[in-house]
This record gives C-alpha cells, sequence and structure tokens, in this order.
C-alpha cells in the first residue's frame, strides 16, 4: 500500500502551520486509496477504506505507531472516520466520525491511542478547526445548537 507522507521533517511542518494560544495544528491530507498515513513523528493504519474518492472513508480500527516503534489501537467507538484529520500540538490527533446522520469528534492522545476527548453527537457537516477554534456546526441530539470550542493550551477543546 501507498503512504501518504505528510511531513518529510515534522520541524518544517509545525513551523508553516498556524499556532494559537501556543499550540500548533496541522492538517492531514487523506487519500481515499489508501489507509496508511504519515503525520508529524506518527504512522496510522486508518482501517478498511471505501472505494469512492468522492468520499472518502475508513472503517477502523486505527493503529498508531509512535516514533518509538510502538504500535497502539484506538477505541471501537473512533470509527468510520471520514477528513478532516488534524494533528494538534504535535501528538493529538482530531478525527471526524459519522454514523448515519449523525456525526462526533474524537480527540486521540497519539502516543498511548487514548482518547483524550469525545465531543457531542451532532448532525451536521464535517468539523473544521479555524482560528484556535473547533466548529462544529448543526443540532446536538438534545437538539441545542452547537457553538465553536475554542483549543486551549493542551490542545483540546474547552468552552
Amino acid at each position: 500500500m501507498k503512504i501518504t507522507t505528510v511531513a518529510v521533517h515534522a520541524a518544517l511542518a509545525f513551523a508553516s502551520a498556524p499556532a494559537w494560544a501556543g499550540v500548533t495544528v496541522l492538517p492531514v491530507p487523506l487519500d481515499g486509496r489508501t489507509s496508511l498515513v504519515a503525520a508529524g513523528r506518527y504512522q496510522l493504519d486508518l482501517g478498511e477504506g471505501s472505494a469512492s474518492p468522492n468520499r472518502p472513508v475508513w472503517e477502523g480500527p486505527v493503529k498508531i505507531k509512535s516514533p518509538n516503534g510502538k504500535t497502539c489501537t484506538v477505541d471501537e467507538n473512533v470509527a468510520v472516520i471520514e477528513p478532516p484529520l488534524n494533528l494538534v500540538d504535535g501528538h493529538l490527533f482530531y478525527f471526524s466520525t459519522y454514523s448515519g446522520s449523525d456525526s462526533q469528534v474524537y480527540v486521540v492522545d497519539a502516543d498511548n491511542c487514548v482518547v483524550r476527548w469525545a465531543g457531542p453527537i451532532y448532525s451536521g457537516p464535517a468539523p473544521r478547526i479555524v482560528t484556535g477554534k473547533l466548529i462544529m456546526e448543526g443540532e446536538e441530539q438534545s437538539g441545542r445548537h452547537l457553538r465553536p470550542l475554542f483549543i486551549d493550551g493542551a490542545g483540546l477543546p474547552s468552552r
């Protein structure tokens, strides 16, 4: 399988990525033709992918190989992954997932595959990160309208 290389050298990638409050955000290009992705210091296997280049999705389970050579598997709930994928603060992956018309964002620590934050389940388009904010548009299952969340100094969404 082909590996999509995001950064030849992590320092160059992070130097060109925008930073807010000391947090760096690196968009990770995804190619629907492969499930293997290199991002920063990590290699990811997103699992079985779709054949559609128009709407690439990966079924998971997500496996992350760290610079020390260890591989871990992310929680099985982080599945049916769609773009965008972002690497925040050099070690936190922001995964966009969906099931039917419901979407959810997970923040996963790449060093140990621990889910550090799980966003609300909502109906709406895929999320995006703009000027240090996680933007999820639409409504939560409760009917409450979503508001942007700031990405704090630890790289996690907060109100």
